[in-house]
C-alpha cells in the first residue's frame, strides 16, 4: 500500500472513530449551552454529587477510629464523641443531598422543556426552506426523540453529576490510599510483603485505575451502541405504533375509519409495529445481558483484589484493625469510582452522534440574506414591485417550479394570479414573501433587490392567507391579533369584516372563546368556511399594506369564492391585493390578471382583454364556463 494510500485510509478512520478529545470537546459544547439554560441545575448537580461522594468516606473513616479506639481501649466519652461526630456529619450531608435531591427533581421534570424551547428558538430562526427539507425533518424527529432519551445535551447535566461524583470519590479513594501505601510495618519484610509495602505499590494501584477506566470505557461504549441499535429499530416502529393510535383518536378521520372500516388496516400495522419491537429488545438484551455480566465481573474481580491487598498489609503489621475496614472500603469504593469515570466517558463516546445531529442542527446556516435598508418609508408612498428574469427550482428537484418570470406592477393595485394546479401560482407568491430566494433572476421592490432589505421588516409588509393556513387551540381574539395583547374593538371589526360577526353573537364568551378542545373543554370547533372567516380577520388585523389571498377558498363553490373575494376587495380599500385562484370568475374584479403555466407567465390583462382572445386564459375560461352551465342546465 503506497504513502498516500496509508494517509488516505488514516484519515477515514480517523472520520469514522473520532478521537476521544473530540468526542470530549463535543460534550464540553454540550455541558456549556446545558448550564447557560439551567444554572441552578448544574450547581445542584455538583453539590449532590459531591455531598454523595463524600459520605461514605466519612463514615468509613469514622468506624475505623471507633474499631481502632475500642482495640486500644480508649475512654467510653472519646468514643460517643465519635459516634456523635459520625450521626452529626452524616445529618448535615443527608439534608444537603436529600434538599439538592428534591429541587433537581423539579428541575429534571423541567429540563426537557428548556431543551424544546432552546431548540424551538432555532427552528424559529431558520430560513424556511429547510422546513420543507426532508433531511431537515427527519433530523428535527431524531432529536425530539434524542431529547425523550436523555441524549445529547439532554444528558449533560446527569452526565456531570455521576461525573464529579466519580472524580470527587476518586480523589478522596486516592488520598487515603496513600495513607496505606505509606503505612509501613514496625519489623522488616521479605518477598511478596516486602513488595506489597514498598512505594512500587502506587504503580500497582495506578495500573489498576487504568485497567478499570479502559475496559468500563468500552463496555459503556459497547452498551450504549447496543441500546442505540435498540432504539434505531424501535424509533422506526415506534413512530408507525403511535401513529396508528393518532388515526384512531383523530376525530377528522373518525367518519372514514368507520364507512370504510380501516381498523383492520390499522391493527395489523400496530401488530407489526409491536412484533418488531418484540423481535429487536429479544436481539438485543442477549447482548446487553453480556455487557452488564462483563461490567459486574470486573468489579467482583477488583474488590477480591483489594481485599487481598489490604489482608496482606494489615498481616504484615503496617496498620490495625480499623484501618483494615477503612482501607477495605475505600479499595472497593476507588474500583466503583475509577470504573464509573471510564463507563462515562464511555457514554460520552457513544453519544457523540447525537451531538453531531443537535449541534449541526443548531449551526445550519441562514442562507436568506438580512439586509439593513428599511421598509417603513416605503409604507403609504407609491412603489412598484418587479420580477426580471426569476427562475426557481425547489431543493431537491429537477424541474424549474418557475422559469423566466417577469413582470412588473405598481402597488396599490389588485392583481388576480391564475391558473391549473402547480403551474407556479404559490411558488410565485412565497418568492415574493422571501420565503425562498430564486436560483436566478432578482426581485425588485422599488427598484432594489429585496435581499438589501431588512429581512423581518420586509415580512412585516405582508398578510398572506395561504390555503393550507392554520389556525390554532388558542382563543378567537388571539389567532386573530397573534399576541396576547390585543384591540378588542380592533378585532371584533376585523370578523365582521371578515363575515364572521353573526357568528361571533352566538359565542358566549364572545373573541375569548378559545378554538377547539385541545386545552379548553369549551372550545368550539368551526367549519372549514368559519376558520377560512377567521383567517382573514387575521389579515385585515396585522393591517400590512400588501395582501395575498392563496387561494384559501378552495373549497367553496366558485360563486361563493367569488363572494368572498369581491367583499374582501372592498375591505382592502387601497391596499394592494393578490389574489390566486384556478377559478377565473372570482377573479374578474381585479386591476389585471396574470396567467402562469407550466411555472412561466403566458398572459397578462384584464378579464375583458383575454376573455376572447387566444390562449390559456380563453381556453380555462370556456372550459371551466362549459361546467358552470352544465351545472345551471342541471339545477334547472
Amino acid at each position: 500500500m503506497s504513502k498516500t494510500n496509508k494517509k488516505n485510509k488514516a484519515k477515514k478512520d480517523k472520520t469514522k472513530n473520532p478521537s476521544l478529545s473530540h468526542d470530549l470537546k463535543l460534550f464540553f459544547r454540550g455541558m456549556k449551552i446545558a448550564y447557560s439554560l439551567d444554572k441552578r441545575f448544574f450547581w445542584m448537580q455538583i453539590f449532590n454529587a459531591v455531598g454523595d461522594s463524600f459520605r461514605p468516606y466519612i463514615n468509613s473513616f469514622m468506624a475505623a477510629l471507633i474499631i481502632d479506639g475500642i482495640a486500644e481501649g480508649k475512654p467510653t466519652k472519646t468514643l460517643i464523641v465519635y459516634a456523635l461526630i459520625v450521626v452529626g456529619v452524616n445529618l448535615v450531608i443527608n439534608f444537603i443531598t436529600q434538599y439538592t435531591a428534591a429541587r433537581r427533581y423539579i428541575r429534571k421534570s423541567m429540563w426537557n422543556r428548556y431543551l424544546i424551547r432552546f431548540f424551538n428558538g432555532y427552528s424559529e430562526k431558520m430560513d424556511y426552506w429547510r422546513f420543507e427539507d426532508s433531511e431537515t425533518k427527519e433530523k428535527w424527529e431524531r432529536i425530539k426523540n434524542q431529547i425523550d432519551e436523555w441524549k445529547g445535551i439532554g444528558s449533560c447535566h446527569f452526565t456531570l453529576h455521576g461525573l464529579a461524583h466519580a472524580i470527587f470519590g476518586t480523589a478522596m479513594s486516592v488520598g487515603i490510599l496513600v495513607t496505606m501505601i505509606l503505612s509501613k510495618p514496625s519489623t522488616p519484610q521479605t518477598g511478596i510483603m516486602s513488595f506489597i509495602n514498598s512505594p512500587w505499590m502506587i504503580f500497582v494501584f495506578a495500573a489498576m485505575l487504568i485497567i478499570v477506566g479502559v475496559l468500563s470505557s468500552r463496555i459503556s461504549l459497547m452498551w450504549r451502541k447496543i441500546n442505540d441499535k435498540w432504539n434505531a429499530y424501535w424509533g422506526k416502529d415506534k413512530k408507525r405504533f403511535w401513529k396508528m393510535t393518532e388515526f384512531v383518536e383523530d376525530n377528522k378521520r373518525a367518519m372514514d375509519l368507520r364507512i370504510y372500516n380501516f381498523k383492520d388496516i390499522i391493527l395489523k400495522e400496530n401488530n407489526y409495529a409491536f412484533e418488531k419491537h418484540l423481535q429487536t429488545t429479544n436481539e438485543t438484551r442477549w447482548q446487553e445481558f453480556r455487557a452488564q455480566f462483563g461490567y459486574n465481573l470486573l468489579n467482583i474481580a477488583l474488590s477480591a483484589l483489594s481485599y487481598v491487598l489490604v489482608g496482606l498489609k494489615a498481616l504484615s503489621g503496617a496498620f490495625g484493625l480499623g484501618s483494615v475496614v477503612l482501607y477495605v472500603s475505600t479499595l472497593v469504593s476507588f474500583n466503583s469510582e475509577a470504573s464509573y469515570i471510564g463507563w462515562t466517558l464511555g457514554q460520552i463516546r457513544a453519544s457523540r452522534y447525537a451531538f453531531e445531529d443537535q449541534f449541526s442542527y443548531i449551526d445550519m446556516p441562514r442562507q436568506m440574506y438580512k439586509g439593513t435598508f428599511k421598509v417603513d418609508g416605503l409604507i403609504g408612498k407609491d412603489y412598484n414591485v418587479e420580477f426580471r428574469n426569476v427562475s426557481f427550482k425547489y431543493p431537491g428537484c429537477e424541474e424549474y417550479a418557475l422559469k423566466n418570470v417577469n413582470i412588473k406592477f405598481n402597488i396599490g393595485r389588485k392583481l388576480a394570479v391564475v391558473g391549473m394546479n402547480g403551474s407556479g401560482k404559490t411558488t410565485f407568491i412565497k418568492l415574493l414573501c422571501r420565503l425562498y430566494d430564486p436560483i436566478e433572476g432578482e426581485i425588485l421592490l422599488n427598484d432594489v433587490d429585496i435581499k438589501e432589505y431588512d429581512y423581518d421588516e420586509y415580512m412585516s409588509i405582508f398578510s398572506v392567507v395561504f390555503q393550507d393556513f392554520k389556525l390554532f387551540s388558542f382563543s378567537l381574539a388571539e389567532n386573530v391579533a397573534t399576541s396576547k395583547q390585543y384591540d378588542a374593538g380592533r378585532v371584533e371589526r376585523c370578523l365582521e369584516n371578515a363575515g364572521f360577526g353573526e357568528r361571533l353573537t352566538t359565542l358566549p364568551k364572545g373573541i375569548e372563546t378559545s378554538l377547539y378542545k385541545n386545552f379548553d373543554k369549551d372550545g368550539i370547533e368551526i367549519s372549514g368556511g368559519e376558520a377560512q372567516r377567521i383567517a382573514l380577520a387575521r389579515a385585515l388585523y396585522k393591517d400590512a399594506p400588501f395582501i395575498i389571498l392563496d387561494e384559501p377558498t378552495a373549497a367553496l363553490d366558485p360563486l361563493a369564492e367569488a363572494e368572498v373575494y369581491s367583499n374582501f376587495n372592498k375591505i382592502v380599500g387601497d391596499k394592494t391585493a393578490v389574489y390566486i385562484s384556478h377559478r377565473l370568475s372570482s377573479c374578474k374584479f381585479c386591476d389585471e390578471i396574470v396567467v402562469f403555466d407550466d411555472g412561466s407567465i403566458v398572459q397578462r390583462g384584464t378579464h375583458d382583454e383575454l376573455v376572447d382572445v387566444d390562449g390559456k386564459y380563453n381556453e380555462l375560461w370556456y372550459a371551466q364556463a362549459q361546467y358552470y352551465a352544465e351545472d345551471n342546465t342541471a339545477k334547472a
